[in-house]
């Protein structure tokens, strides 16, 4: 058995785990696919939607998407299910600082590379706060939208130049 992952996933199981898989494993990039038998797998990346290395893994003739979170359980909590069953500070500070350092940006990132590529007009909307109609309404009227999650919110919401 081979361990399957990109080039960002095996650097971090190293910086991450200690865990020596390059040359181990298969690499993948944005667009392959895998025959491991019987079933085709073609990975996508999807930066972002979880960390910066996620990819998925759709199968075609099943019509199944593997989710990037089937591939991990980020620690589990160790069976814990409550926070006071569990020493945050000690077990998942620095977890959770990492994840929230690489998500808590990324409406910004996309709105400013989008206006880098020269994409005129996007809104962004914190959708937890902002009504369904006002959302249908700047499909229309805007080239772009990027919907965010409060935490992710970049330093304004509505439509930019």
């Amino acid at each position: 058995m081979k361990p399957v992952g990109n080039e960002k996933i095996f650097a971090l199981n190293r910086q991450s785990y200690g865990l020596l898989l390059e040359g181990r494993g298969i690499v993948v990039k944005d667009g392959d696919t895998l025959a491991p038998g019987r079933h085709t797998l073609r990975f996508f990346f999807t930066p972002i939607v979880h960390w910066p290395e996620v990819m998925m893994a759709y199968e075609k003739s099943e019509r199944i998407l593997f989710s990037a979170d089937a591939f991990s359980s980020f620690g589990a909590l160790n069976g814990n299910l409550f926070e006071d069953e569990l020493d945050f500070e000690r077990d998942w500070l620095v977890d959770a600082r990492r994840y929230y350092g690489n998500t808590e940006n990324t409406a910004d990132i996309l709105e400013n590379g989008l206006a880098q590529a020269g994409v005129k007009n996007i809104a962004v909307y914190d959708i937890s706060s902002t009504h369904v109609s006002v959302l249908i309404g700047e499909i229309f009227r805007c080239s772009h939208l990027v919907l965010a999650a409060p935490r992710c919110l970049p330093r304004h919401a509505g439509p930019s130049a």
